[in-house]
């Protein structure tokens, strides 16, 4: 069985080098999880990472992504051929080298290079980072893996197996002290799944608990305001959770923001591991989101509760797409029951997470200059350019955390139409470049690049 499944990835290869091996303005491309030895079975697509060339100019850079775009959509239209399609420049790979994260951690150990074009960065050695990026890593799957859960639909369930399967790796390696994520990785690649459920969620969660390092409460100089995300939401939330106050193991639950992201509001509720009622509050709480009932919070990148542990809660920064919440939860957050709580973060973790942020939406953009035009991605690409691209600059400069527009962002429908304007797609990549060279290289220090031709 595994040979067969090697002649399928090496023809998949194959048929991927012909395809993007002379595409002008690419410098090299990588594929994930398919040439090496860790085969997953049932599946025949494969993963790319495209590396632009260093210096090519927006207009280059624009056309070899519209080309890749153009080849991908013709080569999928018989049998699938490639997944996913990820666009970096040089300086975006450094950034994720220098921040240790697991994406760059999965090129590393799990990507082999169709080309002979320019080779991936050296990763610097910074342990404390390292360990940083495996508990981000952490914290993240183990919330998906119970949104999966919530969902309750089989293709969910699926997710959430392999969700659980790749927190139970990364657990073990931050457990153990480790300053890789090598192993949780190889896990993944090999697409390992795990038998979960709701008490295993929690178990996991407790594991968390365990290892999240301490961090200094989160001061804010600016008096509370409202924000007209959050409180639209406020009287539907109010009404979908009355049910579950005074629920056993519930102890908090808060309205809260990205904040960079304006408009990612999301619903925190926060459940003691330990009391022994936990399971059933959460299996009701999964039962009461997949009847349907749970309101759509405007643009929420979760249509379920989110649900953590009092110290999760706290500290945030560690849920994906949360570098500001703490900052934004001060300001705007609203609680639903419970005691205020108390964010914790330092100046660093809000920092390199919003960098992180940056690089999630570069990949966007490229996206939609690929062609995915979907309501979903666009909105996305509009909110990030608008709010996420000013806090990035305000926090390389001055230090002002921002968790609100400063210019409101252009009408949805407006903003599709600008998209497809070649001088508005230009100056997206020209932003996308200023940002990556300027704030973000300023917050985390000049990030080198060693890779070689």
């Amino acid at each position: 069985m595994g040979r067969a499944y090697r002649g399928i990835y090496a023809l998949q290869v194959a048929r991927a080098e012909n395809l993007l091996g002379d595409v002008d303005g690419i410098a090299n491309v990588f594929v994930r999880g398919s040439k090496g030895a860790r085969i997953a079975p049932g599946l025949s697509d494969i993963d790319i990472v495209v590396l632009l060339e260093e210096g090519s100019s927006p207009a280059l850079e624009l056309a070899a992504l519209e080309r890749v775009g153009a080849l991908v959509r013709r080569a999928n239209l018989g049998a699938p051929l490639i997944r996913e399609v990820q666009v970096f420049t040089r300086l975006e790979l450094a950034l994720l080298a220098k921040l240790q994260d697991g994406l760059y951690s999965s090129l590393l150990v799990d990507s082999v290079a169709i080309g002979q074009g320019a080779a991936l960065p050296q990763v610097e050695d910074a342990p404390e980072l390292a360990a940083e990026s495996l508990l981000r890593e952490l914290c993240f799957r183990a919330s998906r893996t119970l949104q999966h859960l919530f969902q309750g639909t089989m293709v969910e369930r699926g997710l959430a197996a392999r969700s659980y399967a790749k927190s139970l790796a990364v657990a073990g390696e931050v457990e153990r002290g480790a300053r890789s994520s090598e192993g949780s990785r190889r896990a993944y690649a090999t697409g390992s799944r795990v038998t979960v459920s709701y008490a295993d969620v929690l178990s996991m969660f407790a594991r968390i608990d365990k290892v999240l390092p301490p961090a200094p409460e989160v001061t804010d100089i600016e008096p509370p305001s409202p924000h007209p995300m959050i409180q639209s939401a406020v009287s539907a939330v109010r009404i979908w959770f009355a049910p579950f106050h005074g629920a056993p193991g519930i102890t908090a639950a808060v309205l809260s923001g990205e904040g960079a992201l304006e408009s990612d509001v999301r619903f925190y509720v926060a459940v003691d591991p330990a009391h022994p009622e936990a399971v059933n509050t959460v299996e009701r709480l999964g039962s009461a989101s997949r009847a349907g009932r749970f309101p759509r919070i405007a643009s929420s990148r979760s249509s379920v509760p989110l649900v953590v542990t009092p110290t999760q809660l706290d500290r945030s920064v560690y849920l994906r797409w949360t570098a500001t919440e703490p900052v934004a939860r001060l300001r705007h957050g609203i609680t639903i029951i419970g005691a205020p709580s108390t964010p914790r973060a330092s100046l660093g973790e809000m920092q390199r997470g919003l960098v992180l942020n940056w690089l999630g939406n570069a990949l966007r953009v490229r996206e939609v200059l690929m062609g995915d035009l979907s309501e979903k991605k666009v909105f996305a690409v509009r909110d990030a350019m608008a709010g996420l691209a000013p806090a990035l600059r305000a926090f390389a400069t001055s230090g002002r955390i921002l968790t609100r527009h400063e210019t409101p962002p252009a009408n949805l429908e407006s903003f599709a139409r600008m998209l497809r304007e070649p001088a508005f797609r230009l100056e997206l990549l020209r932003q996308l470049r200023d940002v990556a060279t300027g704030p973000c290289a300023a917050l985390l220090g000049t990030a080198s690049w060693s890779g070689r031709r």
